[in-house]
């Protein structure tokens, strides 16, 4: 169940789960472009996205639609729900930034 629904709360009251799920996405997506060795600009062409759009979903800035979400999950053999789970403590990679770290520990947190 979500932060939201659990806390019976309006989403427009918790900006920051905004940003943080889409800081989640981004740090999935990076690191599973990464895993299959894929390149952005390369990644881009089997998303179907430009790369200064997708550079906008690794830093977690993006807005995007469900469409495009959904590409992007086939583009990487994954599911939509994956790209949105946050990693646990342990997966996180040392070149995580500060500001992404700390935004998924506030979303572990929850």
């Amino acid at each position: 169940m979500d932060f939201v629904k659990q806390h019976n709360v309006p989403a427009k009251e918790h900006p920051q789960l905004a940003l943080e799920e889409a800081v989640v996405l981004g740090y999935n997506v990076e690191r599973l472009r990464k895993a299959q060795a894929m390149s952005m600009s390369r990644f881009s062409q089997v998303a179907g996205i430009s790369r200064p759009t997708l550079y906008k979903i690794e830093s977690g800035t993006s807005d995007l639609k469900l469409s495009m979400l959904a590409r992007i999950a086939k583009a990487l053999d994954t599911t939509v729900a994956a790209l949105l789970t946050p990693p646990d403590a342990r997966s996180l990679s040392r070149k995580t930034s500060n500001a992404r770290l700390k935004a998924l520990k506030r979303l572990q947190d929850c």
